[in-house]
Order: structure tokens, then sequence, then C-alpha cells
């Protein structure tokens, strides 16, 4: 494997996805459709809660001082939303959404 094979394949993933969705979306019910949202949520939300497993590994809260751990998913939160705010991130893909239509 090379470094960056994960990017790679999850760039894949979301084209292959968004064109997908493209393609058969309208075909599907509401209903459908909902489910399909919700489901890949909870599996979204899922993987999240899952990536945050190690950050409770005793190892790494040695490493830090007591509720730092905590601490550093909330800054890293924080800062990538201003990053994403500044650059104005949400509104290019609602655009680019919007061109693809």
């Amino acid at each position: 494997m090379f470094p960056g094979v994960g990017t790679l394949i999850n760039l894949v993933a979301v084209i292959g996805g968004a064109s997908l969705g493209i393609l058969i979306g309208q075909r599907l019910g509401s209903k459908t459709r909902t489910l399909l949202t919700d489901v890949l949520g909870l599996a979204t939300l899922l993987g999240a809660a899952s990536a945050l497993i190690p950050m409770w590994s005793e190892r790494y809260i040695q490493s830090l001082p007591q509720g730092w751990p905590l601490l550093v998913v909330l800054g890293s939160l924080l800062i990538g939303g201003l990053i994403g705010s500044a650059l104005k991130l949400e509104d290019r893909l609602d655009q680019l959404g919007e061109n693809l239509r």
C-alpha cells in the first residue's frame, strides 16, 4: 500500500455514492430515501464512535493531563469548523451540488 490510499478509497466511495444517488435517487420512494439516510447516518455515527475508542486508551490518557483528551477533540472540532467557515466550504459544496444537478 502507499501513503494516502485511505484518502483515495474515500474519494472513490464518495464519488461512486454520489453518482449512484444521482442516477437512482429519484426512482426511490420518499420513505425509502428517508430510511437510507437514517441508516447511513447511524453508520456514520457508529464509525465516529469507533474512531474515538483509542482516545480512551490508558496510554493516551496518561500522556495528557487530566481532562485534556476531551479538550483535544473539542479543540479539533472548533479549529476545523473555523477553517471550514473561513474557506466557506459549506457554500462551495452547496454550489457544487447545484451545478451537478
